[in-house]
Order: structure tokens, then C-alpha cells, then sequence
């Protein structure tokens, strides 16, 4: 499983996100076969900080453009492998529903 450390700018990120990371994480790789990458994380992150891919991309240190291109691809993979519609906008709630 991949681990990308926390920013220290997004510390305050609630600990049922980092569990339900983890648990996207299991669902997808048992669906898949494929584990989330480092910027598919970040994107997710980011997005449950209310963060622009602007944000991300520079807390990262990724092109903007780059974190939009693995944003849109993100939203669709998760969308088959858990089978409920995902976005940026809705990710965070799914995945809080999802751990409780």
C-alpha cells in the first residue's frame, strides 16, 4: 500500500479520511488489482481539504495541469471500482459514509 506523508499544512484532515483511505485503498486494489498512486492520493486529499488542483499540485509539487489530468481519470476509476458516481465535490462524503 502506498503511504504519502501528510503535509504538514494538512494536518487537521480528520482521522476517518485516513481510514477510509485506507479502506478505498483495500476496495480498490481487491477490485482492481492496482493500488492508488501517489498523486491519485494527493488529488484525494486535496480534495477532502477543500483544496483547488492548483493547491494540490503546488502542496505536492505537481504541475496543476497534471494534477487536473489525474483528477478527471481518478473520478471515473473510482466511480467502476466502487460503483457509485465520484467527484471532487462528492468524494469526501462517500468516503466518510463509506467508513462509518
Amino acid at each position: 500500500m502506498v503511504h504519502l506523508p501528510v503535509p504538514l499544512s494538512d494536518r487537521h484532515i480528520s482521522m476517518n479520511i485516513e481510514e477510509g483511505l485506507e479502506l478505498l485503498q483495500s476496495v480498490v486494489f481487491a477490485k482492481t488489482h492496482q493500488h492508488l498512486h501517489n498523486l491519485q492520493i494527493a488529488v484525494l486529499r486535496g480534495s477532502c481539504d477543500n483544496q483547488s488542483y492548483e493547491e494540490i499540485a503546488e502542496t505536492y509539487c505537481f504541475s496543476a495541469a497534471h494534477a487536473k489530468r489525474v483528477g478527471a481519470k481518478l473520478w471515473d476509476f473510482l466511480s467502476q471500482a466502487i460503483g457509485v458516481k465520484v467527484n471532487k465535490k462528492n468524494f469526501c462524503t462517500i468516503l466518510e459514509r463509506k467508513v462509518k
